[in-house]
């Protein structure tokens, strides 16, 4: 059986976003990215990883990183993401799939996946979840939406089942009928 993860802000190759994140060089971070990674996703599982991918590429490293990270990818598109990126990961089975947003079913839950975060999102009024990143871990949870991006969850993956368990009250909540 495989599972689904989600993540967003992979950053690779981004020399600036290693100062934010407290890394000494870009190597130390990408190595970091890969062991925790691999350490969580199965080559079978999916991930989809939501924007900002790639900073830029110099002599395809950046694409023998991706190539590194177990599991089927798909991108949901972000700022930072090009288009020529992205069809080169696809056309040489790198990723699977590419999108600038969309919406899931996950054991018969509808995710609402963007790379931006969203007030309000499709069926957002009848208890789906929006997954999202782009804000760095910089900005409060709405509802039933969260940022999946690297910096909140430790530069690994989040797999689905953990965030059900993070979102386990604010489903009873909402279940409930009370205004979240």
């Amino acid at each position: 059986m495989s599972n689904t993860f989600f993540t967003s802000d992979l950053h690779i190759n981004h020399d600036n976003i290693i100062k934010l994140r407290g890394f000494s060089c870009i190597g130390e971070y990408h190595d970091l990215l890969i062991k925790n990674w691999n350490n969580k996703v199965g080559k079978n599982d999916s991930v989809y990883i939501l924007g900002d991918v790639i900073w830029k590429s110099k002599n395809n490293d950046s694409y023998n990183i991706m190539r590194s990270l177990n599991g089927r990818k798909r991108i949901i598109k972000g700022n930072h993401d090009r288009r020529h990126d992205l069809k080169y990961m696809k056309a040489n089975g790198i990723i699977e799939h590419f999108s600038d947003c969309e919406g899931i079913t996950i054991n018969n839950m509808y995710v609402w996946l963007s790379h931006y975060p969203h007030r309000s999102w499709n069926r957002s009024y009848h208890g789906s979840l929006h997954l999202y990143g782009h804000v760095h871990n910089t900005m409060q949870d709405y509802g039933l939406s969260t940022d999946v991006g690297v910096d909140k969850w430790i530069f690994a993956p989040v797999d689905f089942s953990e965030l059900l368990v993070y979102f386990k009250d604010r489903l009873t909540e909402f279940k409930k009928g009370t205004q979240l």
